[in-house]
């Protein structure tokens, strides 16, 4: 729950489910169990007499006088049950008071520190919440904001776009756009949202918005597309659209799929010849408003060609032929009816009906092969695809090709793999995790390379993704959770290693949803003879934010087994306050991210204190990642880190270099 009051004592908000200690019903239930029993024990006196007045003559006097001591016996009994039972529903009253607190005050720190801006939205539409960062960004009061409408602080030309935003997301579109929003000193700031529901703490549901500033980088995109815009419809051209996807295929988004709509205006020759240039240029200034509007979770729009419009996507490949089959063909429906409204072509009141094709690809990012650049092979293929919707019935046509382009080198780096299985090419390096308070070595994170015979030793980064496309991401789980574990024996047995020695090993998305996981993960240990307290399995935000429900089911099992859990790159996802909240872990990690900026960033100290301290009031022990500075180490020492890794101790080196019972130094 999150609880937030305004600066001059207004009304504040609460975040989830309603947090009321159930002593109410803890009460009801003691109540319920004393009466029980004194009505049970006074019957069984009762009746117990009568039977006995029955069998055997006895003083009646005396008989009365018994039952009386009897019931005398019941009520003291029951009352001091009573008291009893009271007490122990007073002390988790406490308990549970505590733990709301402690809770509350983890998620208000981490929220008052974000430098993102974050708006919650009641059923009713109104701001009840807004986090220190509305200052720094829009120059606002909370005071300001709260109670009021987010349209009243959007630029006019925003207000209708915006209105469409939740409608998208209910189908199925993307939850991020961007925005403009008043700054106090009469300019706008462009926001980079994405929004959500959540439930609030009086059963309503309303909204989350976390926005970003990207006014510097849209004013750069800005004075970069008007370089390179075409004439008539504002738009980069094909010179652009090359240099945007080959960033993409290079740096950022290689993992997911690209979806390239190719828009082509049936019959715009004769449009040209009926109205002019200047109509056809109407036309398609109109198209391209219009299409942005249809897509607004796409990337980018480019001119290409006389009349033809380029739209991109990106989407996660997870989803089956079918379902991205459906979905697909809901986009191509989504550009035919906003093409379908008649379009002015000039002052007068004429107005010009055209029809569009529409040819859709889907293909990886990483499609490219050395002598076939990435949108070389987007432009193929929906030029292809564009070809067939122009001899289909409803003008339109898609292609779902998941390794389109994928070329002899994908296919060549797959095969080298099951090689690499097969020989052994696969082994595990451990970077030591390391007590801050004393310098000695507590465990071992156990990293996967690739020894490949041509290439050297290979990190992760450069073969994981083959590996999910080989499916043999069981098999190196596997290897690496028996190879991690056959080296903690005889760990634990040298000289000065710490008793609660841990080895540490990273579990993906495809290890959580395959049912014989966690099979494996008992099997490794029972083979090893180590005890389960001994390995420690890591997740990071976007596996648990990818599968919640599958997730929390695994986490709760391996934990009831023994098993400590811990999230990877703590810090790095939206959601980050929610895992906390829905998932029960013994550690966090905090992202090197964070952690490098120590000495630089006021702001990134001030979450890595905040999880140090929240994390310290709920019990949960705290890693920090990435220590590549004494300052830093000083820092976290300081602040009551527990443990840390980075290059200022050691990289991740092979088992046999490894030395459990040492205390390490940092590196010069």
């Amino acid at each position: 729950m999150i609880e937030d009051e305004r600066a001059e004592g207004g009304a504040g908000v609460a975040v989830g489910p309603p947090a009321s200690a159930p002593s109410g019903e803890l009460t009801g239930i003691c109540r319920r169990v004393v009466l029980w029993y004194a009505a049970a024990a006074a019957t069984w006196i009762v009746a117990s007499d009568l039977v006995v007045s029955m069998v055997r003559d006895e003083d009646v006097e005396q008989q009365a006088v018994d039952v009386v001591k009897g019931l005398v016996f019941v009520l003291v009994t029951a009352t001091v049950l009573w008291v009893v039972l009271r007490r122990l529903t007073r002390s988790y009253d406490v308990h549970f008071a505590r733990e709301v607190t402690a809770q509350r005050d983890f998620y208000q720190s981490i929220l008052s520190t974000s430098t993102d801006l974050v708006l919650i939205f009641g059923a009713d539409g109104l701001i009840r919440y807004a986090n220190r960062a509305l200052v720094e960004i829009l120059g606002w009061e909370h005071v300001d904001v709260v109670g009021r409408r987010g349209r009243d602080f959007l630029h006019p030309d925003d207000v209708n776009p915006a209105s469409s935003f939740r409608a998208n997301l209910e189908l199925g579109g993307s939850n991020r756009r961007t925005f403009r929003m008043a700054h106090r000193d009469g300019t706008y700031r462009t926001l980079e949202m994405a929004m959500s529901s959540i439930p609030l703490g009086d059963g309503t549901e309303g909204a989350v918005i976390v926005a970003r500033d990207v006014t510097e980088r849209a004013r750069g995109e800005q004075q970069l597309r008007a370089a390179l815009a075409e004439d008539a419809t504002g738009l980069p051209n094909l010179r652009m659209f090359v240099a945007e996807m080959e960033r993409l295929g290079d740096v950022t988004v290689v993992g997911l799929d690209a979806i390239v709509l190719l828009v082509d205006i049936d019959r715009f020759g004769d449009i040209n010849a009926l109205h002019g240039r200047v109509g056809g240029d109407a036309v398609l200034l109109e198209l391209s408003r219009r299409m942005e509007a249809a897509l607004p979770e796409a990337i980018g729009f480019w001119r290409h060609g006389a009349d033809e419009i380029l739209a991109v996507l990106l989407e996660d490949p997870a989803q089956t032929a079918t379902e991205s089959g459906v979905g697909l063909a809901r986009l191509i429906e989504r550009v035919q009816h906003e093409a379908a409204a008649p379009i002015a072509i000039d002052d007068s009141d004429r107005r010009l009906s055209v029809s569009v094709s529409v040819g859709l690809a889907r293909l990886p990012v990483d499609c490219g092969v050395p002598e076939d650049s990435l949108s070389s092979q987007m432009l193929r293929n929906a030029e292809d695809a564009l070809a067939e919707a122009k001899q289909h019935p409803d003008r339109s046509a898609l292609r779902i090709q998941r390794d389109a382009g994928a070329g002899s080198e994908r296919a060549l780096v797959i095969e080298q793999l099951h090689r690499a299985v097969e020989r052994g090419e696969l082994v595990v390096h451990f970077q030591p995790k390391i007590r801050l308070a004393d310098l000695c070595v507590v465990g071992a994170e156990a990293l996967v390379r690739w020894e490949h015979p041509e290439r050297g030793l290979l990190l992760p980064d450069e073969f994981l993704r083959a590996v999910d496309e080989a499916n043999l991401t069981a098999a190196m789980t596997r290897g690496v959770l028996q190879n991690a574990l056959a080296q903690v024996p005889g760990w634990l047995g040298a000289e000065g290693c710490a008793q609660d020695f841990e080895v540490c090993v990273n579990i993906t998305l495809d290890d959580l949803r395959r049912r014989r996981f966690v099979d494996d993960v008992f099997d490794a240990l029972h083979e090893s003879g180590v005890e389960a307290r001994h390995l420690c399995l890591e997740l990071t935000e976007q596996t648990m934010l990818a599968d919640a429900l599958g997730a929390s089911t695994v986490v709760a099992e391996l934990r009831r087994a023994g098993i400590r859990v811990a999230i990877d790159d703590f810090g790095t996802g939206y959601s980050s306050l929610e895992h906390i909240r829905i998932f029960e872990v013994d550690e966090l990690k905090i992202d090197k991210g964070f952690v490098q900026q120590i000495g630089r960033s006021r702001t990134d100290e001030a979450i890595v204190d905040s999880i140090l301290a929240i994390a310290g009031r709920l019990g949960v022990r705290v890693t920090a990642e990435g220590i590549e500075a004494s300052e830093a180490l000083e820092y976290l020492r300081q602040r009551g880190c527990h443990d840390g890794q980075g290059f200022l101790f050691s990289p991740a080196v092979p088992a046999e270099e490894f030395a459990p019972g040492r205390s390490w130094a940092p590196l010069p």
